[in-house]
């Protein structure tokens, strides 16, 4: 390295980006250690069930055309769900922002002490709306869902039905969300 730099470019790369430098470039004389992974990496898929797979496919809107090729995208996430071996496949068409989130809160309280996880596919309409500045010049941002009466469903309230608080028998356990959105 040192070689193929002028004198001000030595002065400009100082002596720590020169240490990396120096490590990145060295020859490779040997495979780094391969990574352990231990029980914490990984889930525990051996439960009796997969678990819960809910699909919400928002086709028609009030006073809007329907999402064209919507209706095989639910077909396609219930063929696909199915070959993951979810047998509890929960299929919503059409469902206003209350209904919607309804189902997420009743599925919320559900027990999964006895499931590998819980999945979930969302196709609508939604959008990000961004707010000012706070006081710390932060800016914010919320995603929400619309249902089929255009009002929103942010999506922060449907992710915190389902942390470990709200819904402590997934705790430990993955949930899943596909969440595809376009306005």
């Amino acid at each position: 390295m040192e070689d193929s730099l002028n004198g001000d470019e030595k002065d400009f790369i100082g002596p720590k980006l020169k240490a990396v430098w120096n490590q990145v470039s060295r020859p490779f004389t040997s495979c780094p250690d391969p990574v352990v992974y231990d029980d914490l990496d990984e889930y525990d898929f051996s439960y009796p069930s997969r678990g819960v797979a809910v699909i919400i496919n928002n086709v028609t809107f009030e006073n809007k055309s329907p999402r064209e090729g919507a209706d095989v995208d639910g077909s396609n996430l219930t063929q696909v769900f199915s070959q993951f071996g979810f047998t509890d496949i929960r299929y919503h068409q059409d469902l206003t922002a209350a209904r919607i989130t309804d189902v997420f809160y009743k599925i919320s309280k559900e027990n999964y002490k006895k499931a590998d996880c819980f999945v979930c596919a969302v196709s609508s309409h939604g959008d990000e709306y961004f707010f000012d500045p706070d006081e710390n010049n932060r800016k914010r941002r919320e995603e929400f869902i619309l249902g089929t009466d255009y009002r929103p469903v942010l999506t922060r309230n449907i992710l915190e039905m389902f942390n470990d608080k709200n819904c402590p028998t997934l705790k430990g356990k993955p949930r899943i969300f596909f969440i595809q959105v376009c306005f």
